[in-house]
């Protein structure tokens, strides 16, 4: 019986192929041993401050979806330019600042503005920010966030409620969260200070609240996980 053969050559090309087709079990491998985690989800601090956000807004007793995607494209916003901020800011110098959603329209804004900023830009496409773009899926799966039943949008579940509060202490480390979120108006100064507390290349320190929990979070190790498969991996 004759084995399997090249039925005709594979030329030389510039770009990568995959004629056996193992980038197929790469991802099904990635999909099972990383959930929750993709190639577009780079940013760990994320996790915790989209869940945040979306507690945040339920707090403010929001009735409508479009009530929550206002706000949350609105705390984005502000939440992008405080880390564009730390970017600019001595402080940040050598730090990551990489995937940072809507930062190349953030660095623009910032480049054109003098002492305050106007807080009413377009920044992202989707109406959802970054995390509609690409985070929600993810959030969804590690059991962060749910939809009750008749809800407009979303809540986190009781394990991602650690990880919103968790973020909460770092906004209130700042003592800025009203000089930033809902304001027309920010100045540098206010956002370079914010930025020095709460962006995402922050997570690295000793002090980041939500450090260890999304260490816990990812390793399957916080406490109110479900023991299932993910947990024992």
């Amino acid at each position: 019986m004759v084995g399997p053969v090249w039925n005709e050559a594979v030329g030389e090309v510039d770009r990568a192929l995959d004629p056996l087709g193992m980038n197929r079990v790469t991802d099904r491998l990635l999909n099972d041993l990383l959930l929750g985690i993709t190639t577009v989800t780079p940013r760990a601090r994320y996790y915790s401050f989209y869940t945040w956000v979306v507690h945040s807004i339920g707090q403010q007793k929001s009735t409508s979806f479009q009530q929550f995607r206002s706000q949350f494209y609105d705390m984005e916003r502000a939440f992008m330019m405080a880390c564009v901020a730390h970017e600019h800011d001595d402080a940040g110098q050598g730090r990551n600042h990489n995937a940072i959603s809507g930062s190349e329209k953030g660095r623009r804004i910032w480049n054109e503005s003098r002492e305050r900023i106007s807080m009413d830009f377009s920044y992202f496409g989707h109406r959802l920010g970054g995390y509609g773009q690409y985070y929600q899926g993810s959030i969804s799966n590690l059991g962060l966030i749910e939809v009750p039943k008749d809800a407009a949008f979303e809540d986190p579940t009781l394990l991602g409620l650690k990880v919103a509060e968790a973020f909460d202490n770092v906004v209130d480390r700042s003592r800025l969260r009203k000089r930033v979120f809902g304001r027309k108006h920010v100045t540098k100064e206010v956002l370079a200070k914010f930025g020095k507390e709460v962006c995402l290349c922050r997570l690295r320190d000793n002090g980041a609240e939500d450090r260890d929990v999304l260490r816990g979070l990812f390793f399957g190790s916080l406490p109110g996980m479900k023991p299932n498969d993910y947990d024992i991996r």
